[in-house]
């Protein structure tokens, strides 16, 4: 597979337990999901550029996903993500010669991205050809550079100042963070400031412990 020769699989985390009979609703949708989860699950792969869920964080991963963003759930599974902590999922709304296409939600510019491939296309041409779109990989390589580590399974190089609130597209406005803490406080900004206007100046905003 292209994918594995491009991306080659970090020694950490370990392999973990992918039962098959997780993927067997979803298979005739995104065929190669089944045997690509079995020996890559919670996987991080290309030194941290992109890592796979465990089977069991998925539908944890559902959940957040569709509270920051409103209106995608029960669309979407989601199944991976790269350093930046944006993640991938299938989209139920959408499909090409019966497979599902893939939608990617940046939690920290706010955008998501249609990608018209399916599971695999995703895996074996998009990342390959298309890796600075689909993986930040220029900025990736720029962060490294800079002296930035591979975050580890849970963490995300994450914006300390997000996009959607004037934050600038730099290394040094990354830091390394904790990927659900990340989205957490990401989407409770995103929410309380999306019915403001372009240039509003921000009063007091107010992080929530769940």
């Amino acid at each position: 597979m292209l994918f594995d020769s491009t991306f080659p699989r970090d020694p950490l985390p370990p392999p973990s337990t992918c039962p098959t009979a997780a993927f067997e609703k979803i298979e005739p949708l995104a065929h190669g999901i089944t045997e690509f989860f079995a020996s890559r699950s919670g996987g991080s792969f290309g030194k941290g550029i992109y890592r796979l869920f465990k089977v069991t964080e998925i539908p944890t991963w559902n959940n957040i996903v569709s509270h920051a963003f409103p209106g995608y759930q029960k669309r979407i599974m989601c199944f991976g993500f790269d350093w930046q902590g944006r993640v991938f999922a299938l989209d139920a709304s959408r499909k090409t010669e019966g497979q599902y296409e893939i939608l990617l939600f940046e939690i920290g510019s706010s955008e998501i991205f249609q990608i018209p491939a399916n599971f695999l296309e995703l895996h074996n041409r998009e990342f390959i050809e298309f890796a600075d779109d689909a993986l930040g990989k220029s900025f990736y390589d720029e962060w490294l550079a800079s002296g930035g580590e591979a975050p580890t399974h849970d963490e995300c190089i994450g914006f300390e100042v997000p996009l959607f609130l004037g934050g600038e597209q730099d290394v040094e406005n990354l830091s390394p963070t904790s990927m659900d803490v990340y989205w957490e406080i990401s989407g409770q900004l995103l929410r309380q400031t999306a019915d403001m206007e372009e240039g509003t100046v921000l009063g007091n905003i107010e992080i929530e412990d769940d």
